[in-house]
């Protein structure tokens, strides 16, 4: 998540000044169990390390970064705002729209604590 966290950032600052920031990047981290989580770190290396490739990824890299990282970094219990928004953000995307309508849980929690993957993260088999 971290490692996630961080292309966004880079992604961001590359946008909006046109050059790259000064990025310590570590070592690649364990990828998280989702497999979206990889595929959108896969797409944001692409912009930034293969300026050949990079007309192909900016549309996805841009969702990535702006709409759904703001979301996916931020509480993840729902909220009326956060679905209405993202939801028009996928209006052009139906497929992404009805999957969106049939998983995001619009009931609060039974524990009233943010979801995380910090278990996972402090996993000894995935250090």
């Amino acid at each position: 998540m971290k490692f996630l966290y961080h292309l966004t950032q880079v992604f961001r600052f590359f946008k909006e000044k046109g050059r790259y920031p000064l990025a310590n990047f570590q070592k690649f981290s364990n990828i998280s169990y989702a497999r979206w989580n990889l595929k959108a770190i896969l797409a944001i290396l692409a912009f930034l390390f293969i300026p050949t490739t990079r007309t192909f990824p900016v549309k996805i890299c841009n969702f990535i970064t702006y709409d759904w990282a703001d979301l996916w970094f931020t509480d993840p219990r729902y909220n009326e705002n956060d679905f209405t928004k993202f939801s028009e953000t996928l209006q052009p995307c139906q497929k992404a729209l009805l999957s969106l309508n049939n998983h995001w849980k619009k009931k609060p929690s039974v524990l009233d604590m943010p979801n995380s993957n910090q278990g996972a993260e402090r996993a000894p088999w995935l250090r």
